[in-house]
């Protein structure tokens, strides 16, 4: 259905839209990799592969392995057995290395472990290829924020300039552009754009039927908005309704090509949240009924939350950034609006093309307030994500553990004799290498207190 809309869209480019579309396609082919739609969240993994993160599910994968194998074989088995005793069945058993064990029930288990931890690895894959499928998005976005003369690039972040200087020593034609005998500082420009600009004018001009046609665009009269062979081609300047109206068919195109990766997006960080969430409420409730740090059921949930908190902040930065980069889009109209308005009327031509000047007006602001209202960004629970989002839930999380950890150790200093509790400060304080003392003091203090 997407891939229909997307097809439907290229058909309806203006055509300096879409010779852009085909410049930044063969330049940067990295990044503009086509592809039918997932189905499911477990179709993603075929899609990209990944270095330190294949590490987290690994490491998530061998840590529920080992602790539902505990679990199974202890709690589980007691209960299995207690609960077949009660019914008066007496299971087939199964002599495993010494131990007889209910064939039904080691079946049942090897096979629920198996599948848990195997499913549970195919769900990370999903979520982090689907991450990744994002990045892939801000670049592109990085792209086309690059494509107009109204961008203040100066107003960019320290990862946008290294993520579009990443962007342009990939691209093919990079070696040949930087090796031109010119120097950028001639043109005007500083590297990064005029090495952008190059690239993209090289591509348009060595598929192009004409190699003028890029150099002799729309001919008129300097400073006016409705004309005028002022920008510096293939870049588009907004102040001129040609580039304005290709601007705007570029962008509709870019939000229909990113909504399948932005609905899996979507339901991947709400879905994070949620096992964040039980994984949390897993491990309080295994607290409350063992009272022991090193519970497996603890342990296990201390490790899932771990991973799903990893997840969930590569989440809302990836989130966060394309949020940014289409929320600029606002600032370069703005910026183009400012130009138009300071536009200096040189000429009769220019006066008589007034009219003009204020239709280009009209469209900036009209595009403007569209793009503030009906913006797709990436939301979760229908809420933007933005950093102040980000923040609020890390606060909330930080303040979640401290408020945990002060319910646990709150019964052993109730409980501990001042006297005692300054000599152990005293001696970490003087003796560093005391502090495992330390510890094991207020272990036995909090044991002290559990028998009781």
């Amino acid at each position: 259905h997407v891939n229909c809309h997307k097809t439907d869209m290229e058909r309806t480019l203006e055509p300096h839209a879409q010779r852009l579309l085909d410049s930044l396609k063969k330049v940067f082919k990295e990044y503009y990799e086509s592809g039918e739609c997932p189905k499911t969240i477990f179709e993603i993994n075929k899609k990209d592969t990944f270095g330190v993160d294949r590490w987290i599910i690994r490491i998530s994968q061998v840590f529920m392995l080992a602790s539902l194998t505990y679990l199974k074989f202890t709690a589980g088995l007691t209960y299995y057995l207690e609960t077949q005793g009660a019914l008066g069945i007496r299971p087939m058993m199964w002599d495993i290395g010494g131990f007889d064990l209910p064939v039904v029930f080691v079946v049942s288990a090897v096979l629920n472990i198996y599948i848990t931890t195997r499913n549970w690895g195919s769900l990370l894959r999903g979520i982090l290829s689907t991450i990744s499928t994002i990045k892939r998005n801000t670049k592109q976005m990085l792209l086309f924020t690059a494509l107009t003369e109204n961008r203040r690039l100066e107003t960019w972040d320290a990862q946008n300039w290294d993520d579009f200087s990443e962007l342009l020593s990939k691209a093919e034609s990079y070696e040949e552009v930087v090796k031109a005998e010119v120097d950028p500082k001639d043109t005007g420009l500083d590297e990064f754009k005029w090495c952008f600009q190059e690239l993209l004018k090289k591509e348009m001009e060595e598929n192009s039927d004409d190699p003028d046609e890029n150099n002799n665009n729309v001919k008129g009269v300097a400073g006016d908005p409705g004309g005028g062979d002022r920008r510096k081609p293939p870049l588009l300047d907004l102040t001129r309704r040609e580039d304005l109206t290709a601007w705007w068919s570029l962008r509709r195109y870019i939000q229909v090509d990113f909504v399948d990766e932005s609905t899996v997006m979507d339901y991947c960080a709400a879905l994070c949240m949620l096992l964040l969430l039980a994984f949390a409420a897993s491990g309080f409730m295994d607290w409350l009924v063992h009272r022991d740090a090193l519970a497996p059921g603890l342990l296990l949930s201390c490790m899932l939350c771990l991973a799903m908190t990893k997840i969930m902040s590569d989440i809302f930065q990836a989130c966060i950034k394309i949020n940014g980069l289409m929320e600029r889009d606002c600032r370069v109209l703005i910026d183009a609006e400012e130009d138009v308005q300071f536009m200096e009327r040189t000429s009769s031509a220019v006066n008589e093309a007034h009219h003009k000047k204020e239709d280009v007006l009209a469209l900036l602001r009209t595009i403007q307030k569209k793009v503030e209202l009906f913006d797709e960004k990436q939301t979760i629970f229908g809420v933007t994500i933005t950093s102040q989002l980000r923040n609020g839930w890390i606060f909330t999380m930080g303040a979640l553990v401290m408020q945990t950890l002060w319910e646990g150790i709150k019964p052993v200093l109730e409980n501990m004799k001042l006297e005692a509790l300054e000599g152990m400060l005293a001696n970490v304080t003087s003796n560093p290498s005391s502090f495992g003392q330390f510890v094991s003091g207020l272990g036995e203090h909090m044991h002290i207190r559990q028998s009781q």
